[in-house]
């Protein structure tokens, strides 16, 4: 998700993010202050597949709410929700749709060979059980009347939702301060211009916190430039332009191997 190849692209670069426990006074949920502008999609689909897989939507909005509380309130935060898929992302929405077909076929088939190991009381192996696993979860597609009934959900008990004409980065670019932390790991918000402060969710509630002007400082680099190489290199809306890009920057920097 995002341009490819951006988290480690900084890095390379010499740029370390500060790493936030979950005990930090500033990534504390309580803490008011910095407006966050939360990507719900892009902090916690993992989160959704999982609820809305296994559980009721009543059961499934809950563990939800809870999983965004571990990261902001209502009183300091707007939720953003994405839309419809935008044309520019036509190629990128149709390839993840022929990955979830794929996947559903596949997953199919594993449960056919699970039944039928049951049926002949033959021992169940765990990679036929993980297999099937894996696939359902790439095949999981969130249901538009659950995407709706969470966002009513959410506004009920308090929450700022902003229902995003398409893409969720997008809305939150335009709506966002420099003062501001942006929290996603959408990795396209790197680049816009009002984007100061990125905070990229790891597991265990841990945060990655990106300081823009830091990272600008570190590849001496201005703003528009940083946002044009964001634009020419691989992301969810076109390809790399060739010997252009974080790609092509990150290849040529990289260590010989051998004698060439």
């Amino acid at each position: 998700m995002g341009v490819v190849g951006a988290w480690p692209f900084v890095r390379k670069k010499g740029y370390e993010p500060t790493f936030a426990h979950p005990n930090s006074a500033r990534f504390n949920p309580t803490s008011q202050g910095r407006l966050r502008h939360i990507d719900i999609l892009g902090c916690f689909f993992s989160t959704i597949r999982r609820a809305y897989s296994c559980y009721d939507a009543d059961k499934a909005h809950l563990i939800v709410e809870s999983a965004i509380k571990k990261y902001a309130l209502p009183t300091n935060s707007i939720l953003y929700m994405d839309g419809q898929p935008s044309q520019e992302k036509r190629a990128t929405n149709v390839r993840r749709q022929e990955i979830r077909d794929k996947a559903v076929r596949q997953a199919e088939l594993d449960i056919i060979r699970l039944e039928d190991r049951v049926g002949t009381k033959q021992k169940m192996r765990k990679q036929v059980y993980f297999s099937a696993k894996r696939n359902l979860e790439k095949a999981f597609s969130w249901a538009l009347v659950a995407k709706q009934s969470l966002i009513e959900f959410l506004l009920s008990n308090g929450w700022t939702v902003v229902i995003c004409e398409t893409e969720a980065d997008v809305t939150i670019a335009r709506y966002s301060q420099p003062d501001d932390i942006v929290v996603s790991r959408d990795s396209d918000l790197l680049f816009y211009h009002n984007v100061g402060t990125l905070w990229r969710p790891l597991s265990g509630n841990k945060f990655l916190i990106y300081d823009i002007a830091q990272v600008l400082m570190v590849l001496q680099i201005n703003k528009d430039q940083w946002t044009a190489l964001g634009v020419v290199s691989k992301n969810d809306y076109t390809a790399n332009i060739t010997s252009l890009g974080l790609q092509k920057q990150l290849w040529y920097h990289q260590e010989p191997r051998g004698d060439r």
